[in-house]
């Protein structure tokens, strides 16, 4: 998918290594620099696409997904939020609204190491439709031989929310993951079990996790995640570590090639 984005027609050159071009009905922003490629869909403020220079692509993106304005991307990392999973109202979207709705690019800078990109989503008609609450969401991505993505969100409310990563796996029973404590939730089986280290099947499981990794034996590569959550200000009911301060979440996460 990276060879397709990168075979689109340019649309307008924003800097030497980043540009705008179009894929089916989406907007899209690409970065091409020495260290790292990666593209970012504006709607969604989605990930669809990151490879260090050197390396494998990372993410794992639907060859069938439909590239089309309101509907939902199938791989990258997509933003859920302002809840994860299925609505407690009947009839809204599953895993929030931002990931259908359309950001704006608000600044990026580049240096010797890769790019850093950030896009904001405001409350506005079309979020009111979902959610009666007034926001600013802001979603950074520092793109290069790693990558961080944090997110933020500026207002009174309470919401969940998760970057909801597809990886690019290529034999699943030669990936163990560590580090992501003694107990999950099994969504399939509904219930709770102690420990689990190595994947043979497909699985939906919920960790509370502060670090993990995960070694793909197969290419002998080492990926980590470092997932991080502080909530600031207590007028803010956004679920994570409670710490004083500027009035926003912030939810953060890592991942190194």
């Amino acid at each position: 998918m990276i060879n397709k984005i990168f075979a689109l027609p340019v649309i307008e050159q924003l800097t030497p290594v980043l540009s705008r071009r179009q894929l089916d009905d989406l907007e899209l922003i690409v970065v091409d620099h020495p260290q790292v490629k990666a593209s970012v869909a504006l709607q969604g403020a989605h990930l669809l696409s990151w490879k260090p220079a050197g390396e494998e692509e990372v993410l794992w993106l639907s060859g069938n997904t439909p590239f089309k304005n309101g509907v939902a991307l199938r791989g990258g990392v997509p933003i859920c939020w302002p809840w994860f999973g299925p609505s407690a109202q009947p009839g809204l979207p599953s895993h929030g609204f931002a990931r259908n709705l359309p950001w704006a690019l608000k600044g990026h800078d580049e240096d010797d190491k890769g790019a850093v990109l950030t896009f904001e989503l405001k409350s506005s008609e079309a979020t009111r439709q979902y959610w009666p609450h007034e926001f600013t969401l802001l979603a950074r991505f520092k793109l290069g031989k790693t990558c961080e993505i944090e997110l933020e969100a500026h207002g009174e409310f309470e919401t969940t929310s998760a970057l909801h990563t597809y990886f690019n796996v290529g034999d699943i029973a030669a990936v163990k993951v560590s580090g992501l404590g003694e107990r999950y939730i099994d969504k399939v089986k509904k219930r709770g079990r102690r420990r689990f280290e190595q994947w043979h099947r497909d699985l939906s499981r919920s960790y509370r996790p502060r670090v993990s990794e995960c070694r793909n034996l197969q290419r002998d590569s080492r990926r980590c995640a470092e997932p991080q959550y502080r909530r600031y200000a207590s007028s803010q009911q956004q679920r994570g570590g409670l710490e004083p301060g500027s009035g926003a979440f912030r939810q953060h996460g890592r991942h190194a090639g």
